[in-house]
């Protein structure tokens, strides 16, 4: 018993409390079903998590880019 239900114990909840412990927390979300939590931030935008994603890719080199850079190692190696 004691290892089941360590956390109501911890807390001082009997099984007479729990009852009254749910009617609260039901009468509290009926009250505001959205309410949000006091510490939380607002939610990124989709245009944040986008321009965060771009921080770490690479963007793809053209075929003149490509080119020119293959040319230069052809001249470093026969340097």
């Amino acid at each position: 018993y004691k290892s089941q239900f360590q956390g109501y114990i911890d807390d001082d909840i009997e099984a007479d409390g729990l009852e009254e412990l749910y009617q609260d927390a039901h009468k509290q979300i009926r009250e505001d079903p959205f309410k949000k939590e006091e510490g939380a931030e607002e939610k990124k935008s989709k245009d944040f998590w986008k321009e965060e994603s771009k921080k770490y890719r690479d963007n793809k080199l053209t075929k003149a880019e490509r080119e020119a850079k293959i040319q230069e190692k052809i001249k470093a190696l026969s340097a």
